[in-house]
């Protein structure tokens, strides 16, 4: 009873701690007068309670850790801010730099600003953890073992991999099922079929890159995590869940940038996610058969070279049904100078719709077509950064569409 009663207290000190290093930075960087007029008053009234629910999460978390730690006071400071610092400032600036267009009106130095407060959150709480805790003689024993640097490399790269699967099956089964979701990203509630939305993705070179990219820093700090930890492997799966959970059970807590859906479906799929993806990194770290570096690597490079230039060219090349329809967006670069819709349209029986919509939500060019008819295409517009989104509809319309999008730099 006694320690257990100890134990919950020191949970508590930790959470309490860490609500105080959440908000300190606040006070040091302020959140911009735009930025607070776009809170919603009512949802805001939430952020205190659920900010305790997050920090009794992070603290049970590294309470979990320190428990199951023997490194020195320095080290265990210095191995934890550099594992933070990955996980939470970095990953959450490069995540919302990546989906920057989606927030319509936001500064890049607004995100720069979230930015350096965690950066100064997870410093100060690193170093109250590094103090905090009391250096343990663990029981359970470890062999000791030579690390092969080319046997973790390998596991990092599996790790950057495993990652990018996640992150795209999570991403549209969870929070693409949300209308407001797609919505905000494509401004547009329609939905295309999960294979669809899959092929865009892997034939992007960009988004390949980038998410393997985030993927592998994920490994790095799942590294530092469990060379920290001493138990036994089932021990460290469940704290390297934990660990890497709190990425995404952070998103509960409401914030002007996301609307309250979007929010809504971005914590559950990134907390899911998040859970199952430390407890693979756990796995990963913790099986000891040998890794094949080549097999590995060359992995890396069939996922990161779906194409050797970066992706110009969207739109369908496909037959048509009654009532069938389709959708496909392409982010166009502030670089971009000019866009052209090419191809033509076969209309054998029926009527289909066909739409260019640009980032400003005018249509551009619109084509109710009647059958019989067949329809070549070849339309040049000034390029408006942001999602260029094509669809059609099929009205009761039968025949084949080869329609595509390019940019021109």
């Amino acid at each position: 009873m006694k320690n257990t009663l100890k134990s919950i207290i020191t949970i508590l000190s930790i959470a309490l701690v860490f609500i105080i290093f959440f908000i300190t930075p606040t006070m040091l960087i302020p959140v911009s007068e735009d930025i607070m007029n776009r809170t919603n008053p009512d949802e805001m009234q939430l952020f205190f309670p659920l900010l305790i629910v997050f920090s009794l999460y992070i603290s049970v978390t590294y309470y979990f850790l320190l428990r199951n730690t023997e490194q020195k006071r320095t080290t265990l400071f210095l191995l934890l801010l550099l594992a933070n610092f990955i996980l939470y400032p970095l990953m959450g600036l490069l995540e919302s730099l990546f989906w920057g267009d989606a927030f319509k009106g936001v500064e890049v130095n607004e995100f720069i600003k979230i930015f350096l407060r965690f950066v100064l959150t997870f410093s100060l709480f690193s170093g109250f953890l590094a103090i905090f805790t009391k250096r343990r003689t663990s029981t359970f024993q470890i062999p000791k073992q030579i690390v092969s640097y080319k046997q973790v490399g390998a596991k990092i790269l599996l790790i950057g991999l495993a990652y990018f699967v996640i992150y795209n099956l999570f991403g549209y089964f969870i929070a693409w099922q949300f209308e407001a979701t797609r919505e905000f990203y494509t401004g547009s509630v329609e939905k295309i079929g999960f294979f669809a939305s899959m092929w865009q993705n892997v034939t992007n070179p960009t988004f390949v890159l980038v998410h393997i990219f985030r993927g592998i820093l994920f490994g790095v700090a799942g590294y530092i995590f469990h060379h920290i930890l001493k138990c036994s492997k089932t021990k460290k799966i469940i704290i390297m869940s934990l660990l890497f959970g709190g990425f995404g059970f952070q998103i509960v807590l409401p914030n002007p940038l996301l609307p309250e859906m979007v929010r809504i479906s971005h914590f559950i799929e990134t907390t899911t996610s998040m859970l199952l993806f430390g407890a693979a990194i756990g796995l990963i770290f913790s099986y000891k058969k040998r890794v094949n570096l080549p097999a590995a690597l060359m992995l890396l490079l069939l996922a990161s070279s779906c194409q050797k230039e970066p992706i110009i060219r969207f739109g369908f090349d496909c037959d048509y049904e009654k009532n069938s329809q389709g959708l496909t967006i392409m982010n166009v670069s502030s670089s971009t100078k000019s866009i052209t819709l090419t191809g033509e349209v076969v209309v054998s029986d029926g009527e289909v719709l066909v739409e260019l919509e640009n980032p400003t939500d005018e249509i551009v060019f619109s084509g109710h077509l009647v059958s019989p008819i067949n329809i070549e295409i070849n339309e040049s517009y000034q390029a408006v950064s942001g999602n260029w989104k094509l669809k059609y509809k099929s009205l009761e319309g039968i025949g084949s569409i080869n329609l595509h999008l390019n940019s021109v730099k």
